[in-house]
């Protein structure tokens, strides 16, 4: 019989754990003893994901709350009305009364395993089901501690974190839970980035860095990256070297204003939330990750998959375990600007071991390994 597994997800936008979660549901497929479902609060309107829902009507999907966009979007008809209170009201009724539902006849009452692959999002709704539950952790332990969601962990069987390192310090800050947590890599299918990187290889007219960012503000802390480059071009007698920042966010067009502004601005090329970054990936420099914190950058690892050397800051907790300490790819302090802008210039002059660090990070790509992955999920799955 099938053990019926939910993954739990909020929202399906551009991301690396939206990313993340289509790799393991399209590897996790191949298993003949699991039925696959999704759970999404809101309905998908990424283009990418409702071509990848489509392509896979064989997998189920439950919406827990179709109308929180509604709500969302009658927000500046109801500014002129003191009718907060109301809007909180309705919808935390129709909240209950959707849970109710999805509880009793929505078709999640027969699942076995909830996954829920964001950081506590659904823990509200899965308290009222008793099949056993999993929460994914792509962040530090840090943010459990800062935004309340610690109390949350005694509901979850199992707590899986990205690194090692996130593992010896959740054990050493909840000793309590120390049974319960398991290190569990992305995984990275390097066949299939390989061959997406051969498609239609965009001409940029000059080397390059590459950054591929959800360009947010404070978290992937782009700002630094620029700052480092106008730097560098300003520190090299602005040689023909360009930035290539391929993501979007909020805050793509504040970081666009900023860089028009600088010496080096018609250096610096957005390409935009680009579904097939790799094409750019393999011919860069080197790729550049100024992230302030991370759980694992999946980005780091496609960039190794492609043979690229990697560059980026010593955030928790990823790029030092990626970077095999140092001797994998080359990390700098946090919003360093000066010292990212040194590194740039020592990659760009070769004074660093390029060729050795990228040898280094390809031998140890196989803890990544689909196969290898898959097997650690599905036993954690069985219990």
């Amino acid at each position: 019989m099938k053990k019926r597994i939910a993954f739990c997800v909020p929202t399906m936008i551009i991301g690396g754990v939206e990313t993340v979660l289509v790799n393991t549901v399209e590897k996790l497929l191949e298993c003949d003893d699991l039925d696959l479902c999704l759970v999404f609060h809101t309905d998908v309107i990424e283009p990418k994901y409702k071509d990848w829902l489509k392509s896979h009507p064989e997998i189920p999907v439950y919406i827990y709350y179709p109308l929180g966009n509604w709500f969302e979007k009658q927000k500046k008809k109801f500014k002129k009305f003191p009718c907060k209170l109301l809007c909180r009201l309705c919808y935390g009724i129709y909240k209950n009364y959707r849970r109710f539902i999805m509880r009793f006849w929505g078709g999640l009452n027969n699942v076995d395993v909830f996954v829920d692959y964001k950081m506590f999002d659904f823990a509200k709704e899965l308290r009222w089901f008793k099949a056993r539950k999993i929460v994914w952790v792509h962040i530090n332990v840090k943010y459990l501690l800062e935004n309340n969601r610690a109390k949350k962990i005694k509901q979850y069987s199992t707590v899986v974190g990205l690194t090692d390192a996130f593992v010896d310090e959740f054990k050493s800050v909840f000793p309590e839970y120390a049974d319960r947590v398991v290190r569990i890599y992305n995984p990275i299918d390097v066949d299939r980035i390989l061959d997406l990187s051969k498609v239609n290889t965009p001409t940029v007219g000059a080397d390059y860095f590459v950054t591929v960012s959800r360009l947010d503000g404070y978290q992937k802390d782009v700002k630094t990256l620029i700052d480092a480059f106008d730097l560098f071009y300003e520190k090299n007698d602005m040689p023909d070297v360009k930035l290539v920042i391929i993501g979007g966010g909020v805050q793509e067009n504040y970081l666009k204003n900023y860089a028009e502004n600088l010496k080096s601005g018609k250096n610096i090329v957005f390409t935009g939330a680009l579904n097939n970054p790799f094409v750019y990936m393999k011919n860069a420099i080197c790729n550049i990750l100024s992230s302030n914190f991370e759980g694992l950058p999946t980005v780091l690892i496609e960039a190794q998959s492609l043979g690229v050397l990697n560059v980026a800051a010593d955030c928790e907790y990823g790029p030092k375990e990626i970077f095999l300490g140092g001797k994998a790819g080359v990390l700098f302090k946090i919003a360093d600007v000066q010292q990212l802008a040194n590194i740039m210039t020592d990659v760009y002059n070769k004074k660093l071991p390029v060729s050795e660090m990228v040898l280094n990070a390809t031998n140890a790509l196989g803890r990544f390994e689909t196969n290898t992955i898959k097997q650690q999920i599905c036993e954690v799955l069985n219990g």
